[in-house]
């Protein structure tokens, strides 16, 4: 997968903000499983964010940190530097290279709050209910098993 080139008015916004808000991200690891951050990566969110951009945001695909981290940060910057007010249902384009797109859910976190969280499509560029596994998932509750056993 490629990511898109950060320009200099992305870098700027973002360093603008960067200190302002943290991302979180929550792993999950049973037993004596090996530790890999890309497989138990629960639920990266944001702490400080809604001040700057009316919104905190979140991903709950298990997916590498490192881009889970330049979307949010990316998203970030953009909304920060363009005034966008996002909207549950959003498609975000070319923020990801490869043509292939972002969609917005608006839900709530794991206290109640509101929250943003930021869809990736799975290879056939679908989302949610429609979307293969493991990317159909990202509508649920990330702390809920199937079963309804809690993960954290």
């Amino acid at each position: 997968m490629s990511i898109h080139k950060t320009s200099k008015e992305e870098i700027q916004a973002l360093d603008l903000i960067d200190d302002k808000f943290m991302i979180h991200c929550v792993i999950n690891v049973e037993g004596d499983a090996p530790f890999d951050e890309t497989k138990y990566l629960r639920d990266a969110h944001t702490h400080g964010l809604e001040e700057l951009i009316g919104t905190e945001l979140q991903i709950t695909l298990a997916a590498d940190p490192n881009l889970v981290s330049y979307l949010i940060n990316t998203i970030a910057a953009l909304a920060y530097k363009n005034d966008w007010n996002l909207s549950d249902g959003d498609i975000l384009k070319e923020v990801i290279q490869n043509n292939f797109d972002l969609k917005l859910f608006e839900t709530t976190d794991c206290e109640g709050k509101p929250i943003m969280r930021i869809l990736l499509p799975d290879p056939e560029n679908k989302f949610g209910k429609e979307a293969e596994a493991p990317y159909c998932y990202q509508l649920e509750d990330p702390y809920q098993e199937k079963d309804g056993r809690d993960l954290i």
